[in-house]
């Protein structure tokens, strides 16, 4: 048990805590496996960036009073950010290309589904009619 001084109307009262007190666990940074790649060939993305190690490094950086690096900084910023532009405009492209064909595969096979429905309805009266049932006695329920 810890102690905690709490503030009332009456002044500051030490109180016992029943619990320990931690700071959280540190989250591991993760990354994909494309942002992985291109961190090994010595590139960037957003993704990277906004991790807390490149973060932490990024304001130590930003502290530089040199206009000209903050320059160059930005400018290479702007390179991979449209360039990940350029990812997600292709990545847009292939999924509505994508959203298009299964919504022409399920047309047919709802199309399909409909039609052998009716074939097996079909064969069901058949083989009823080869048994002698027709379709009036089935609906009548009636054995004759």
């Amino acid at each position: 048990m810890f102690a905690s001084t709490a503030q009332t109307l009456k002044g500051p009262v030490e109180r016992q805590v029943p619990f320990k007190r931690t700071s959280l666990p540190t989250i591991s940074e993760e990354i994909s496996p494309l942002d992985h790649q291109i961190l090994l060939h010595g590139g960037t993305s957003s993704h990277l960036e906004r991790l807390p190690s490149r973060a932490k490094k990024a304001k130590n950086r930003s502290s530089s009073c040199y206009v000209d690096d903050q320059i160059l900084d930005l400018t290479f910023e702007n390179s991979y950010l449209r360039a990940e532009l350029s990812l997600l405009e292709e990545y847009k492209h292939a999924l509505m290309n994508l959203k298009s064909i299964m919504i022409y595969v399920s047309g047919m096979m709802e199309e399909t589904l409909s039609e052998t429905t009716q074939q097996l309805n079909e064969a069901d009266k058949n083989y009823l009619k080869l048994h002698g049932i027709t379709e009036k006695k089935r609906e009548s329920g009636l054995d004759f």
